[in-house]
């Protein structure tokens, strides 16, 4: 944690529920978002098993094969 983040105690009249929600909130806060999350918030609307699934490229070979000539052939896009 950044030595400029301090622990603030909450005000006694909030209720343990709404502590443990506010303390997991900040711990989200501080941890950053995954992947999965960002994609969520940009329009991903399916589960996380879909979205790791939609990361796997269709239509490429699994490998390239070398025949020792140069590359003037292959293409950058």
């Amino acid at each position: 944690m950044s030595s400029n983040v301090q622990r603030r105690d909450l005000p006694t009249d909030v209720s343990q529920g709404a502590r443990q929600t506010i303390v997991t909130n900040v711990r989200q806060i501080l941890r950053g978002y995954s992947a999965y999350e960002i994609a969520v918030q940009n329009g991903f609307t399916g589960s996380e098993e879909e979205w790791l699934a939609s990361l796997v490229s269709s239509g490429l070979p699994d490998s390239i094969v070398l025949d020792g000539g140069d590359a003037a052939g292959l293409s950058k896009n």
